[in-house]
């Protein structure tokens, strides 16, 4: 697997031995993210505010993961496009 970064935008990507992208990410501003992501942070997150976001594709889908900021805490999540918490989707380092 090959990582390739590009500061141009802050695209990050891992490619297999065939050339095919497995994922790729790239730093988003919180304004960027879907009407539905930001619903679900202020219904359930409203304590919270977004640090860092950024858009994953993975396997022909497209995530959002953010980094949710409160007082000596952090947390990373990672939503669907419609707002929906993917538990079952790995926060991309």
């Amino acid at each position: 697997m090959l990582s390739v970064v590009s500061f141009a935008s802050f695209a990050q990507k891992d490619i297999d031995a065939s050339g095919k992208m497995i994922v790729q990410k790239q730093e988003i501003e919180e304004s960027e993210l879907p009407a539905e992501v930001m619903a679900t942070i202020k219904k359930d997150y409203s304590d919270f505010k977004v640090d860092d976001a950024e858009k994953l594709m993975k396997d022909g889908e497209t995530y959002y993961q953010v980094e949710l900021e409160k007082f000596l805490r952090d947390e990373e999540k990672v939503f669907s496009a419609d707002g929906q918490l993917r538990d079952d989707v790995s926060y991309w380092n």
